[in-house]
């Protein structure tokens, strides 16, 4: 059984690990499960694709290449907030608070 934990690490507060749990929850939709797990997918393929296909399209090295992923998925959840601000399958009664 492991120990109690006796100290935190600041470096494990990972300012980008908060930027990309806050845009899974933001673009699916905070007010539903279902809409956090679709944030998670879409999350998920944007990276994976970004992966694969940028390095081949875009010659930069890989920090160009991470900062300019960083940028994109900041303008598509510009896009989306513009589009849909309650998330893709948020309610529209989030925003008004039952008003």
């Amino acid at each position: 059984m492991p120990g109690n934990l006796t100290f935190i690490n600041p470096d494990g507060f990972i300012p980008l690990l908060t930027f990309q749990a806050w845009i899974i929850v933001v673009v699916g939709g905070s007010g539903n499960n279902v809409g956090t797990l679709l944030g998670a997918a879409i999350f998920w393929a944007y990276n994976e694709v970004t992966q694969l296909i940028l390095p081949n399209i875009i010659p930069l090295d890989d920090a160009r290449l991470g900062a300019f992923r960083v940028m994109v998925i900041g303008l598509m959840l510009i896009i989306v907030m513009m589009w849909r601000p309650q998330g893709i399958l948020g309610k529209k009664e989030e925003l008004t608070l039952g008003r």
